[in-house]
């Protein structure tokens, strides 16, 4: 309530008009500080001045008025305005710039920072509002509050308002990141039949509609897109009458698949919202290519089968070798055994040297395929042309044929012309 010296003020203006004093009155109640201008000249009353604010400071008890509004201005900024803003206060303060932009609005506000000279800061609210104005005088009533709670409220909310905008602005750098993980992705509303797209990075290999209801769309894509052998269990995994029941107790579903241009996609179901009851109603449908996995998973199984062709091969080779290498051997031993029981026939023992040793060469022979056969799978062989009589190849192995069928009292008959 305005005090007996500020009721006197109020009461002493006889030169104000009737819409001045409402004005006047209204201002009263809510500034702690109140002052009528003449902006023309300057010059200024104070209406009203409450203890303890920093312009009570400056005028002291005896309310020392200023050559004019301005210096009166300016020995506040000096005195409590931080002076980076100094320059800001003063300019808006200005009776000068007041009128002109008072000639065009009939209240303008500012508001402004402000130091005391124990340090402490705070915040204030100037509140200009036009008066009597003729062709002589441009009055203004000048008012001033302390907006401290007001501004520290609104502070408090921006502060929070910025942290749900930090908040919202890493989800959706997450979001982009993993979306960069799929070439399309759409969220559907299961009890609508309704999916609307949220991104396609494909839209050459995947130019689905934006939206439009699942079912008849998933037919269509599965109808022109999708590989014939995958179109039946595509539409099974893309049923979403039962996407609600497969997924009662999962996250996600995923299915692979070829389409008609020979790619391969994974196509995931990823839960999105549900009632209150636990019921699947929402869910996100994304699609990314796996060609290129396809493609190393086919050629890792390519390898693997060839590995398991070559151990194949490998196993029937020393197979076959160990049965070759046995005959050598067998006639070695059949010779020797034979070179026994004639040991006074210098013809028969001469034989069986020769037969031995063409049994022995064709033993080395053997052992020399066989690490030709190493040599070729560590690509270290060297190919040579080294000539050959077949009539001699030929003679060797009847040569041990025929021990082989001496030791079962057997006679082998060579027809042919022996040319070795």
């Amino acid at each position: 309530m305005p005090t007996q010296k500020e009721e006197l003020q109020l009461n002493t203006q006889q030169d104000m008009s009737s819409e001045d004093m409402y004005v006047l009155k209204e201002l009263f109640t809510e500034y702690v500080s109140l002052y009528r201008l003449e902006l023309n000249s300057g010059k200024y009353e104070i209406l009203r001045l409450i203890e303890n604010t920093n312009a009570k400071q400056i005028v002291g008890e005896e309310y020392r008025i200023f050559a004019d509004y301005d210096e009166f201005t300016r020995r506040y900024a000096e005195t409590f305005i931080p002076e980076t803003e100094q320059e800001e206060f003063l300019d808006w303060h200005k009776c000068e710039n007041l009128k002109k932009r008072l000639q065009e609005k009939e209240r303008l506000t500012y508001y402004y920072h402000s130091v005391s000279k124990d340090g402490k800061d705070s915040y204030y609210e100037a509140y200009a509002v036009k008066g009597k104005t003729d062709g002589k005088n441009f009055y203004i009533f000048l008012g001033y509050r302390n907006v401290d709670g007001i501004l520290y409220k609104e502070k408090a909310i921006q502060e929070q308002l910025q942290r749900a905008l930090d908040e919202a602005k890493l989800s959706n750098e997450i979001i982009e990141a993993i979306a960069k993980s799929y070439q399309y992705i759409s969220r559907i509303d299961i009890s609508k039949n309704w999916f609307e797209e949220i991104s396609n990075r494909a839209v050459e290999n995947m130019n689905y509609k934006k939206s439009g209801e699942v079912t008849s769309g998933n037919r269509n894509a599965c109808k022109k897109l999708v590989a014939e052998e995958y179109q039946e269990a595509f539409l099974k995994f893309a049923d979403i009458t039962t996407l609600p029941v497969r997924m009662k107790n999962e996250e996600t579903i995923v299915m692979e698949y070829q389409m008609k241009d020979g790619n391969w996609h994974k196509l995931r179901f990823i839960e999105k919202k549900r009632d209150k009851d636990g019921n699947l109603t929402h869910v996100l449908c994304a699609i990314r290519s796996i060609s290129d996995v396809k493609k190393k998973e086919q050629e890792l199984l390519q390898q693997v089968a060839e590995a398991r062709k070559d151990a194949a091969l490998k196993s029937r080779f020393l197979s076959n070798m160990s049965h070759d290498i046995r005959t050598p051997i067998n006639g070695i031993i059949g010779m020797t055994e034979l070179a026994d029981r004639y040991p006074d026939n210098p013809e028969m023992q001469k034989k069986c040297r020769e037969k031995l040793l063409e049994s022995a060469r064709h033993l080395v022979s053997m052992v020399n395929d066989i690490l030709d056969m190493n040599k070729l799978e560590t690509e270290q062989f060297v190919e040579n042309d080294i000539p050959f009589n077949l009539a001699s190849v030929l003679n060797r192995v009847n040569t041990d044929q025929q021990m082989q069928a001496g030791k079962k009292r057997l006679i082998m008959l060579w027809t042919g012309k022996n040319r070795s």
